[in-house]
């Protein structure tokens, strides 16, 4: 039969079980620091002032997007800003992302498609802000 050796800490591990934080692992133990976090500070009990301060937060990243969107609005609703747009989607969404008749390798081709996606998505995202703006009222002129 062996001894049970102490590890190389010089802690035994049965001492190591007993002892978590400092506190005997116990019934009385476990329901007082169940309590403790039910109760508040820190625990469960704070999810309600928790709730609050994330819907505040959400409400002003809401706010945050909504000022972008009528900005991109305003910008592309004058006549440079139709025809900048315009531009836009013809190198972008309705460009080929390489000339296709091009003899071009895989190595080649891949970069030239990942640069494209990319150039794309910015449109989108441009045309999803303009989406998600604020309309603009029937009395305001569109160029300013």
């Amino acid at each position: 039969m062996t001894e049970q050796q102490p590890d190389k800490h010089g802690v035994d591990a049965d001492e190591e079980l007993r002892e978590i934080d400092g506190l005997e692992p116990s019934a009385e133990a476990l329901i007082e620091a169940l309590g403790s976090m039910l109760g508040g500070s820190g625990g469960w009990g704070d999810i309600e002032s928790d709730g609050a301060a994330m819907l505040k937060q959400r409400a002003e990243q809401s706010k945050r997007a909504q000022q972008q969107a009528n900005q991109f609005r305003d910008c592309f609703s004058t006549t440079a800003g139709r025809a900048t747009l315009e531009y836009m989607l013809d190198e972008t969404l309705r460009a080929e992302p390489f000339p296709l008749d091009a003899m071009l390798s895989r190595e080649q081709i891949e970069p030239l498609l990942l640069m494209h996606y990319a150039q794309c998505q910015f449109v989108r995202a441009i045309l999803s802000a303009m989406a998600q703006a604020t309309p603009v009222p029937a009395d305001r002129g569109q160029d300013a």
